[in-house]
């Protein structure tokens, strides 16, 4: 069964092929993508004023593994993590 997801062009798939994925995730620190996260959810509080927000996170991959830490954050709800990588 053939999906609706474009094709990768020729080039692209040869671009993938060649990430240095220890190169990515060294430039990728946890502590930072971490800061960044929470000052998202920071955000997203004060603009909902009314306190009963729920979030609800989802990561794939490296974000599976960053979904599954804020589990444990008081304004996350709920948590999704697929194929998280690099656990701890």
């Amino acid at each position: 069964m053939r999906r609706n997801d474009p094709d990768l062009s020729e080039e692209d798939k040869e671009i993938l092929r060649n990430i240095d994925l220890d190169k990515w995730l060294a430039s990728h620190p946890h502590d930072h993508v971490e800061t960044l996260l929470q000052e998202l959810t920071e955000s997203l509080l004060r603009e909902e004023e009314s306190g009963n927000m729920a979030l609800n996170v989802a990561g794939y991959c490296f974000g599976g593994k960053h979904a599954l830490r804020m589990a444990s954050w008081k304004a996350v709800s709920s948590v999704a993590s697929f194929h998280p990588v690099r656990l701890e």
